[in-house]
């Protein structure tokens, strides 16, 4: 199966490179702000606390690397802006005003751009949000992960339940009108009730779109290490799979569209910027570790801060690793990535896209999945309700 794939992709691998560059036109805008005022236990996200005297370099150094690539490419025009982190709320509203000043004279945006900020609530005042809001970003993500006092402690969150709900309360009287919460479950100590009563009191605000995610254990976290001393219980995989079962039921019956496996929407409040990774779209990352993808090219810049910043000052490149894709890992990636979302894949526009036959190629894979009842349809591949929670275990079958 394998060499019939590649024989057939090394055919197409003209055709995919030609369709990518009549859809890069358009492309998402990452701007990674690594910084934390405190390393929560379990991130293993590339953050770092304690480098408050990093910010405006860092900007600076943001700044380059951005008129650098505007400069190297014909590429202009922005779909959406997320700044990630880090807690980039950490940031005085000043260097945000000078990052967007940039983007807008780089770039081509339009008045409908999704502009996304994440924030924890310790971080925010009204002050902040309201200036945040009148630089035009108009998507918040608000990092609640509990609304449990007792397990926010073993998470390492600076913040109380009472200060995530005021937070929220904070932005919509700054003026935002679509706010995302992200919620956690399978922490340690975490119950059906436990649950229960933080998606009960984040649902009575009313947010626009939810996220909830599994804790996944990253080795070199604190949390990972207290589970393996013993001192935390270790995560329960039948239970979290009923947490998330239940979240899914909660959600639905107060109206929320599952729109992928771990997010959730009121209508028309779908996050853009990620349907465009999910739709394996191409990409800008600015920033210390962030990535980039552009038609059959990835590449990521260094992750330290100090070293991300004295790169772009010398050269006006912080650029770290770089892979050239084969036709075989964009198809691969469009499809496990494209199965994320519950619509599944068109396969009928798969195979236009990449000229091919794709329920020919992966004839066995699909039929074992569906035998399984992990996937299901004919014309639009998608994950059942069982697919969703064992995904790694489909995803597996195209990589």
């Amino acid at each position: 199966m394998t060499s019939d794939i590649r024989h057939t992709t090394s055919d197409i691998r003209h055709t995919t490179s030609d369709i990518r560059h009549k859809t890069s036109d358009r492309f998402g805008l990452y701007i990674h702000i690594p910084f934390c005022k405190q390393k929560c236990f379990y991130c293993d996200f590339n953050s770092y606390a304690g480098l408050d005297r990093l910010h405006s370099k860092y900007v600076d150094a943001l700044i380059i690397e951005m008129e650098k690539f505007c400069q190297d490419s014909e590429v202009r025009k922005v779909s959406s802006i997320y700044f990630g982190g880090g807690t980039p709320t950490t940031l005085e509203e000043a260097l945000f005003e000078k990052i967007l000043n940039s983007c807008y004279k780089c770039f081509e945006i339009d008045d409908s751009c999704e502009i996304t900020i994440e924030a924890n609530p310790e971080t925010l005042t009204f002050t902040q949000l309201k200036n945040l809001r009148n630089l035009e970003i108009n998507r918040l993500s608000l990092g609640f992960q509990s609304l449990d006092t007792r397990l926010l402690p073993v998470l390492g969150r600076r913040h109380t339940a009472q200060k995530a709900l005021q937070s929220f309360d904070l932005a919509k009287l700054a003026g935002f009108k679509n706010i995302n919460l992200d919620l956690m479950y399978g922490i340690p100590g975490q119950d059906i009730i436990s649950w229960d009563s933080t998606l009960k009191n984040a649902l009575r605000l009313k947010p626009q779109h939810i996220s909830i995610y599994a804790l996944t254990l990253d080795p070199d976290t604190h949390i990972a290490r207290r589970i393996n001393k013993k001192e935390l219980p270790a995560i329960n995989d039948d239970l979290q799979a009923e947490l998330f079962n239940y979240a899914c039921e909660v959600l639905r019956l107060c109206d929320y569209t599952h729109y992928e496996i771990s997010n959730f929407t009121q209508p028309g409040y779908e996050c853009r910027h990620n349907i465009l990774y999910w739709k394996n779209g191409n990409y800008l990352g600015l920033g210390a570790g962030a990535h980039s993808h552009f038609t059959d090219i990835r590449y990521s810049n260094v992750k330290a801060p100090k070293a991300y910043i004295d790169k772009i000052n010398l050269k006006g490149s912080a650029r770290d690793k770089e892979e050239k894709l084969t036709s075989e890992q964009i198809l691969s990636e469009t499809v496990f990535l494209g199965l994320r979302m519950m619509e599944g894949i068109d396969l009928r526009s798969l195979d236009r896209q990449f000229n091919l036959s794709f329920s020919e190629l992966y004839a066995s894979e699909i039929q074992e999945l569906k035998s399984n009842g992990l996937v299901e349809g004919q014309e639009q591949l998608r994950l059942t309700p069982k697919g969703v929670l064992l995904s790694n275990e489909v995803f597996s079958k195209f990589v």
